[in-house]
Protein backbone atom coordinates (compact mmCIF):
# COMPACT_ATOMS: atom_id res chain seq x y z
CA UNK A 1 0.00 0.00 0.00
CA UNK A 2 2.91 2.34 0.68
CA UNK A 3 4.10 1.87 -2.90
CA UNK A 4 0.72 2.94 -4.25
CA UNK A 5 -0.35 5.66 -1.79
CA UNK A 6 2.22 8.18 -3.01
CA UNK A 7 2.20 11.95 -2.64
CA UNK A 8 -0.68 12.31 -5.12
CA UNK A 9 -3.10 10.26 -2.99
CA UNK A 10 -5.63 12.28 -0.96
CA UNK A 11 -4.81 11.92 2.74
CA UNK A 12 -8.52 11.56 3.47
CA UNK A 13 -8.24 7.85 2.60
CA UNK A 14 -6.32 7.38 5.87
CA UNK A 15 -8.39 7.04 9.04
CA UNK A 16 -8.32 9.58 11.88
CA UNK A 17 -5.01 10.87 13.21
CA UNK A 18 -3.15 8.72 10.66
CA UNK A 19 -4.06 11.18 7.92
CA UNK A 20 -2.23 13.87 9.88
CA UNK A 21 0.81 11.60 10.24
CA UNK A 22 0.93 11.01 6.49
CA UNK A 23 0.52 14.72 5.73
CA UNK A 24 3.35 15.63 8.10
CA UNK A 25 5.62 13.00 6.58
CA UNK A 26 4.92 14.34 3.10
CA UNK A 27 5.82 17.86 4.16
CA UNK A 28 9.03 16.58 5.71
CA UNK A 29 10.03 14.69 2.57
CA UNK A 30 9.08 17.65 0.36
CA UNK A 31 11.53 19.80 2.31
CA UNK A 32 14.40 17.33 1.82
CA UNK A 33 13.27 15.88 -1.49
CA UNK A 34 16.06 13.87 -3.07
CA UNK A 35 16.64 10.41 -4.48
CA UNK A 36 14.49 7.47 -3.49
CA UNK A 37 13.26 9.17 -0.31
CA UNK A 38 10.72 11.04 -2.44
CA UNK A 39 9.49 8.18 -4.57
CA UNK A 40 7.11 5.26 -4.35
CA UNK A 41 8.35 2.52 -2.08
CA UNK A 42 10.04 4.78 0.49
CA UNK A 43 9.93 3.29 3.97
CA UNK A 44 7.49 4.94 6.43
CA UNK A 45 9.45 7.37 8.58
CA UNK A 46 7.50 6.98 11.81
CA UNK A 47 5.39 4.42 13.64
CA UNK A 48 2.28 6.53 13.02
CA UNK A 49 3.10 6.65 9.33
CA UNK A 50 3.52 2.86 9.25
CA UNK A 51 0.23 2.42 11.10
CA UNK A 52 -1.50 4.51 8.43
CA UNK A 53 -0.51 2.03 5.71
CA UNK A 54 -1.36 -0.93 7.94
CA UNK A 55 -4.83 0.59 8.35
CA UNK A 56 -5.25 0.66 4.58
CA UNK A 57 -4.06 -2.94 4.31
CA UNK A 58 -6.34 -4.13 7.12
CA UNK A 59 -9.40 -3.13 5.10
CA UNK A 60 -8.33 -5.82 2.63
CA UNK A 61 -7.04 -8.41 5.08
CA UNK A 62 -10.07 -8.17 7.39
CA UNK A 63 -12.58 -8.50 4.54
CA UNK A 64 -15.03 -11.39 5.14
CA UNK A 65 -14.22 -13.00 1.78
CA UNK A 66 -11.96 -12.58 -1.24
CA UNK A 67 -14.71 -10.95 -3.31
CA UNK A 68 -15.22 -8.05 -0.89
CA UNK A 69 -11.47 -7.79 -0.35
CA UNK A 70 -10.99 -7.51 -4.10
CA UNK A 71 -13.49 -4.65 -4.23
CA UNK A 72 -11.44 -2.77 -1.63
CA UNK A 73 -8.34 -3.39 -3.77
CA UNK A 74 -10.05 -2.33 -7.01
CA UNK A 75 -9.25 1.43 -6.89
CA UNK A 76 -5.65 0.64 -5.92
CA UNK A 77 -5.36 -1.83 -8.82
CA UNK A 78 -6.54 0.90 -11.17
CA UNK A 79 -4.03 3.31 -9.67
CA UNK A 80 -1.25 0.78 -10.20
CA UNK A 81 -2.23 0.39 -13.86
CA UNK A 82 -2.33 4.19 -14.33
CA UNK A 83 1.10 4.61 -12.77
CA UNK A 84 2.59 1.91 -14.98
CA UNK A 85 1.04 3.38 -18.12
CA UNK A 86 2.11 6.94 -17.36
CA UNK A 87 5.68 5.99 -16.52
CA UNK A 88 6.03 3.31 -19.19
CA UNK A 89 7.35 0.79 -16.68
CA UNK A 90 6.43 -2.69 -15.54
CA UNK A 91 4.62 -3.90 -12.42
CA UNK A 92 5.88 -1.88 -9.45
CA UNK A 93 4.96 -4.76 -7.14
CA UNK A 94 6.55 -7.56 -9.14
CA UNK A 95 9.45 -8.10 -6.70
CA UNK A 96 7.24 -8.34 -3.64
CA UNK A 97 6.35 -11.75 -2.21
CA UNK A 98 2.60 -11.80 -1.64
CA UNK A 99 0.13 -14.43 -0.43
CA UNK A 100 -1.60 -16.18 -3.30
CA UNK A 101 -4.97 -14.82 -2.22
CA UNK A 102 -3.74 -11.24 -2.67
CA UNK A 103 -2.57 -12.02 -6.20
CA UNK A 104 -5.94 -13.60 -6.92
CA UNK A 105 -7.75 -10.50 -5.69
CA UNK A 106 -5.54 -8.20 -7.78
CA UNK A 107 -6.03 -10.34 -10.88
CA UNK A 108 -9.81 -10.20 -10.41
CA UNK A 109 -10.00 -6.39 -10.39
CA UNK A 110 -6.91 -5.24 -12.31
CA UNK A 111 -7.69 -3.41 -15.58
CA UNK A 112 -7.09 -5.64 -18.55
CA UNK A 113 -3.98 -5.04 -20.65
CA UNK A 114 -4.34 -2.90 -23.71
CA UNK A 115 -3.86 -5.89 -26.09
CA UNK A 116 -1.76 -3.69 -28.33
CA UNK A 117 -0.39 -6.55 -30.40
CA UNK A 118 -3.55 -8.63 -30.22
CA UNK A 119 -5.63 -5.76 -31.57
CA UNK A 120 -3.39 -5.66 -34.63
CA UNK A 121 -5.10 -8.79 -35.98
CA UNK A 122 -8.32 -6.84 -36.48
CA UNK A 123 -6.67 -4.05 -38.50
CA UNK A 124 -7.29 -4.12 -42.24
CA UNK A 125 -4.21 -4.45 -44.47
CA UNK A 126 -2.60 -1.26 -45.74
CA UNK A 127 -0.85 -0.75 -49.04
CA UNK A 128 2.61 0.12 -47.78
CA UNK A 129 5.85 -1.81 -47.44
CA UNK A 130 8.55 -1.27 -44.80
CA UNK A 131 10.66 0.57 -47.38
CA UNK A 132 7.98 3.27 -47.50
CA UNK A 133 8.28 3.99 -43.76
CA UNK A 134 10.66 6.72 -42.53
CA UNK A 135 12.46 6.44 -39.21
CA UNK A 136 10.38 9.32 -37.81
CA UNK A 137 6.71 9.78 -38.62
CA UNK A 138 5.68 13.16 -39.96
CA UNK A 139 5.45 15.65 -37.08
CA UNK A 140 1.97 16.89 -38.06
CA UNK A 141 0.65 13.35 -38.53
CA UNK A 142 1.94 12.42 -35.11
CA UNK A 143 0.51 15.44 -33.28
CA UNK A 144 -2.87 15.22 -35.02
CA UNK A 145 -3.44 11.46 -34.94
CA UNK A 146 -1.16 9.62 -32.50
CA UNK A 147 0.04 11.86 -29.67
CA UNK A 148 -3.20 11.63 -27.69
CA UNK A 149 -2.77 7.84 -27.47
CA UNK A 150 0.77 8.07 -26.04
CA UNK A 151 0.49 10.26 -22.92
CA UNK A 152 3.75 11.28 -21.32
CA UNK A 153 5.77 10.51 -24.46
CA UNK A 154 8.15 13.00 -26.05
CA UNK A 155 7.41 13.79 -29.72
CA UNK A 156 10.73 12.27 -30.83
CA UNK A 157 10.11 8.91 -29.15
CA UNK A 158 6.45 8.99 -30.12
CA UNK A 159 7.27 9.55 -33.79
CA UNK A 160 9.85 6.75 -33.67
CA UNK A 161 7.34 4.36 -32.09
CA UNK A 162 4.74 5.32 -34.71
CA UNK A 163 7.07 4.21 -37.48
CA UNK A 164 7.60 0.89 -35.70
CA UNK A 165 3.82 0.51 -35.60
CA UNK A 166 3.66 1.30 -39.33
CA UNK A 167 6.19 -1.47 -39.94
CA UNK A 168 3.98 -3.83 -37.96
CA UNK A 169 1.06 -2.88 -40.20
CA UNK A 170 3.30 -3.55 -43.20
CA UNK A 171 3.89 -7.12 -42.04
CA UNK A 172 6.62 -7.18 -39.36
CA UNK A 173 5.62 -9.87 -36.85
CA UNK A 174 7.38 -8.34 -33.80
CA UNK A 175 8.81 -5.07 -32.58
CA UNK A 176 12.45 -6.22 -32.98
CA UNK A 177 11.65 -7.38 -36.52
CA UNK A 178 9.99 -4.04 -37.23
CA UNK A 179 13.25 -2.31 -36.27
CA UNK A 180 15.22 -4.75 -38.43
CA UNK A 181 13.15 -4.23 -41.59
CA UNK A 182 13.40 -0.46 -41.11
CA UNK A 183 17.16 -0.59 -40.61
CA UNK A 184 16.62 1.25 -37.31
CA UNK A 185 18.92 1.22 -34.31
CA UNK A 186 17.80 -1.88 -32.42
CA UNK A 187 18.42 -0.46 -28.95
CA UNK A 188 16.36 2.65 -29.58
CA UNK A 189 13.60 0.61 -31.18
CA UNK A 190 13.32 -1.79 -28.25
CA UNK A 191 13.36 1.11 -25.79
CA UNK A 192 10.54 2.78 -27.71
CA UNK A 193 8.49 -0.40 -27.95
CA UNK A 194 8.85 -1.61 -24.36
CA UNK A 195 8.28 1.76 -22.69
CA UNK A 196 5.82 3.52 -24.96
CA UNK A 197 3.55 0.58 -25.69
CA UNK A 198 2.44 0.41 -22.04
CA UNK A 199 0.96 3.90 -22.28
CA UNK A 200 -1.68 2.89 -24.82
CA UNK A 201 -5.05 2.53 -23.11
CA UNK A 202 -7.20 1.87 -26.21
CA UNK A 203 -5.37 -0.48 -28.56
CA UNK A 204 -8.11 -0.57 -31.19
CA UNK A 205 -8.25 3.22 -31.45
CA UNK A 206 -4.45 3.39 -31.59
CA UNK A 207 -4.23 1.03 -34.56
CA UNK A 208 -7.04 2.87 -36.32
CA UNK A 209 -5.00 6.07 -36.08
CA UNK A 210 -1.82 4.35 -37.25
CA UNK A 211 -3.80 3.13 -40.25
CA UNK A 212 -4.76 6.74 -40.99
CA UNK A 213 -1.06 7.70 -40.90
CA UNK A 214 -0.39 4.94 -43.45
CA UNK A 215 -3.17 6.29 -45.64
CA UNK A 216 -1.66 9.77 -45.50
CA UNK A 217 1.66 8.33 -46.69
CA UNK A 218 -0.15 6.85 -49.69
CA UNK A 219 -2.08 10.04 -50.43
CA UNK A 220 1.15 12.06 -50.56
CA UNK A 221 2.78 9.50 -52.84
CA UNK A 222 4.84 6.61 -51.52
CA UNK A 223 8.56 7.25 -51.13
CA UNK A 224 11.24 4.58 -50.96
CA UNK A 225 12.92 5.82 -47.79
CA UNK A 226 15.08 2.71 -47.56
CA UNK A 227 16.60 3.51 -50.96
CA UNK A 228 17.17 7.10 -49.93
CA UNK A 229 18.92 6.04 -46.72
CA UNK A 230 21.16 3.74 -48.74
CA UNK A 231 21.86 6.44 -51.34
CA UNK A 232 22.88 8.97 -48.69
CA UNK A 233 24.72 6.57 -46.38
CA UNK A 234 28.12 7.97 -47.40
CA UNK A 235 27.14 11.65 -47.42
CA UNK A 236 29.32 12.97 -44.61
CA UNK A 237 29.91 16.46 -45.99
CA UNK A 238 29.04 18.51 -49.05
CA UNK A 239 31.74 19.51 -51.55
CA UNK A 240 32.97 23.06 -51.12
CA UNK A 241 31.83 23.87 -54.64
CA UNK A 242 28.24 22.93 -53.84
CA UNK A 243 27.89 25.53 -51.09
CA UNK A 244 30.10 28.41 -52.20
CA UNK A 245 27.84 29.72 -55.02
CA UNK A 246 24.91 29.98 -52.62
CA UNK A 247 26.43 30.73 -49.24
CA UNK A 248 29.03 33.33 -50.17
CA UNK A 249 26.60 35.78 -51.87
CA UNK A 250 24.59 35.59 -48.62
CA UNK A 251 27.62 36.52 -46.57
CA UNK A 252 28.01 32.98 -45.19
CA UNK A 253 31.46 31.42 -45.16
CA UNK A 254 31.87 27.80 -46.23
CA UNK A 255 33.47 26.07 -43.27
CA UNK A 256 34.06 22.31 -42.76
CA UNK A 257 31.43 22.39 -40.03
CA UNK A 258 28.81 23.94 -42.33
CA UNK A 259 29.60 21.43 -45.05
CA UNK A 260 28.86 18.65 -42.57
CA UNK A 261 25.73 20.32 -41.18
CA UNK A 262 24.55 20.78 -44.76
CA UNK A 263 25.03 17.06 -45.40
CA UNK A 264 22.98 16.29 -42.28
CA UNK A 265 20.28 18.72 -43.43
CA UNK A 266 19.99 16.93 -46.77
CA UNK A 267 19.96 13.51 -45.08
CA UNK A 268 17.12 14.58 -42.78
CA UNK A 269 15.22 16.27 -45.60
CA UNK A 270 15.17 13.19 -47.84
CA UNK A 271 15.04 10.36 -45.28
CA UNK A 272 12.75 11.93 -42.64
CA UNK A 273 15.11 10.56 -40.01
CA UNK A 274 16.58 11.90 -36.78
CA UNK A 275 19.27 14.38 -37.94
CA UNK A 276 21.51 13.37 -35.04
CA UNK A 277 21.76 9.92 -36.66
CA UNK A 278 22.97 11.34 -40.00
CA UNK A 279 26.23 9.92 -41.41
CA UNK A 280 27.81 13.36 -40.99
CA UNK A 281 27.65 12.97 -37.22
CA UNK A 282 28.98 9.42 -37.07
CA UNK A 283 32.55 10.46 -37.80
CA UNK A 284 35.09 12.28 -35.66
CA UNK A 285 34.85 16.07 -35.57
CA UNK A 286 38.30 16.75 -34.17
CA UNK A 287 38.08 18.36 -30.74
CA UNK A 288 34.36 19.21 -31.02
CA UNK A 289 32.16 17.88 -28.23
CA UNK A 290 28.79 16.23 -28.80
CA UNK A 291 27.11 19.25 -27.21
CA UNK A 292 28.88 21.75 -29.45
CA UNK A 293 27.93 19.71 -32.52
CA UNK A 294 24.29 19.71 -31.43
CA UNK A 295 24.35 23.45 -30.87
CA UNK A 296 26.02 23.95 -34.24
CA UNK A 297 23.32 21.87 -35.95
CA UNK A 298 20.56 23.82 -34.22
CA UNK A 299 22.02 27.14 -35.34
CA UNK A 300 22.54 25.88 -38.87
CA UNK A 301 19.03 24.58 -39.45
CA UNK A 302 17.23 27.44 -37.66
CA UNK A 303 19.20 30.20 -39.39
CA UNK A 304 19.43 28.67 -42.87
CA UNK A 305 18.17 31.27 -45.41
CA UNK A 306 15.36 30.17 -47.72
CA UNK A 307 17.51 30.45 -50.90
CA UNK A 308 20.18 28.27 -49.27
CA UNK A 309 17.60 25.67 -48.22
CA UNK A 310 16.23 25.58 -51.78
CA UNK A 311 19.73 25.08 -53.15
CA UNK A 312 20.43 22.23 -50.73
CA UNK A 313 17.12 20.63 -51.67
CA UNK A 314 18.02 20.83 -55.36
CA UNK A 315 21.50 19.40 -54.70
CA UNK A 316 20.03 16.48 -52.77
CA UNK A 317 17.49 15.77 -55.50
CA UNK A 318 20.19 15.74 -58.15
CA UNK A 319 22.51 13.62 -56.01
CA UNK A 320 19.87 10.94 -55.51
CA UNK A 321 18.71 11.12 -59.12
CA UNK A 322 22.27 10.41 -60.21
CA UNK A 323 21.97 7.13 -58.29
CA UNK A 324 18.62 6.29 -59.82
CA UNK A 325 16.71 7.19 -56.66
CA UNK A 326 13.73 9.53 -56.59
Amino acid sequence: MARLASDETDVSVFPGYMAQAVAEDRRRRQAIRSGSASHLGAMPATAAHAMAYLALASAVLDAPNSESGAQVLAPWARRLADLQRAAGVGDRLRKMRRPAVIDEMMAAVAPRSSRVVGALAAVRPVGISPCHVPHLADAADYSELIAAHLPGTSPLWGRRFTTLALARLAGASSWPLAAEVLGMDGGKAIRAATKVVRRISDADAFWERVTLVAERLQERGLVDYAARRAGLADLCELPDGALAPVFRPLGMSVTPQRRRHAAAWIWQRFTSGDPHEAPAYRQEWGNATAESIRVGWWRFQTRLPVPAAAALDAWGTAHLSGKGIS
